[in-house]
């Protein structure tokens, strides 16, 4: 839900009186007039609300009639801004009890990822960088930087067309990220389990594949295991491995 200011117009009763941009009752009630408009799939739907009483109002950076919302609204919600546009969100909850192993962990990830956002950020390139997808995205470079740590990489596929065992042959390996792949390396074991070989890919000109060139002749047999890694900025890595049959 995204909350935009209205311009206050003079209300005809009077017993309200206006200062600083608000207008007040002669009780000295704050009173806030402004439009609320929720998007959905079906259709945009406008709202006046009046908000009175309220003991704790969200942080502005200039006046009550501006959109610059932040922070917490009463006990009911809280405004957030992003791109010059005040976001409005339910109070987050901490669940009763102390956390279980798995809610642990997953607090210790966020308070990982927070940590790496805040340093890598001060390198002049890495904040260009994510930069560049926040404006797209319209998020923050700190939230994409974040999750470019809680999102490891992944294999999409191993392509042993062009392998038939022989020196020179190639094996293409198609490799995502929700950021950037910096490095994907495969490496070939016999069916036994030993390895027979292994290195590092090289991306394709057209940035779709990554490739690894044969460097010895090798018998494609049942069990025979075509392992691929690729690893991410923030160092994390994600693989996957072809069986022949």
């Amino acid at each position: 839900m995204i909350l935009k200011q209205q311009r206050s117009e003079q209300p005809r009763n009077a017993g309200l009186y206006q200062h600083a941009g608000v207008w007040y009752e002669r009780t000295s009630v704050p009173v806030v007039t402004s439009v609320l408009r929720q998007s959905t799939t079906i259709k945009a739907k406008i709202t006046f609300i009046h908000l009175k009483n309220q003991q704790k109002m969200a942080r502005t950076k200039s006046n009550a009639l501006t959109k610059n919302y932040r922070g917490k609204f009463g006990n009911q919600f809280v405004f957030r801004n992003r791109n010059g546009q005040s976001i409005m969100a339910a109070l987050p909850t901490t669940p009763p009890g102390p956390p279980t192993e798995s809610q642990a962990q997953v607090r210790r990830n966020f308070a990982n990822a927070s940590r790496y956002a805040k340093q890598i950020l001060l390198d002049p390139d890495m904040l260009t960088a994510y930069m560049a997808k926040a404006n797209v995205n319209g998020q923050s470079p700190y939230i994409v930087a974040m999750t470019d740590y809680l999102r490891h990489p992944w294999i999409e596929e191993i392509n042993i067309d062009t392998f038939e065992g022989n020196e020179g042959d190639v094996i293409k390996v198609m490799a995502g990220d929700d950021f950037k792949v910096t490095e994907v390396t495969v490496k070939i074991f016999a069916p036994g389990g030993s390895e027979l070989e292994s290195g590092p890919c090289v991306p394709d000109t057209m940035g779709i594949w990554w490739e690894y060139t044969v460097t010895s002749a090798i018998t494609i047999e049942p069990g025979l295991e075509i392992r691929a890694r690729a690893r991410d900025i923030p160092g994390h890595t994600g693989e996957s491995s072809y069986f022949a049959e």
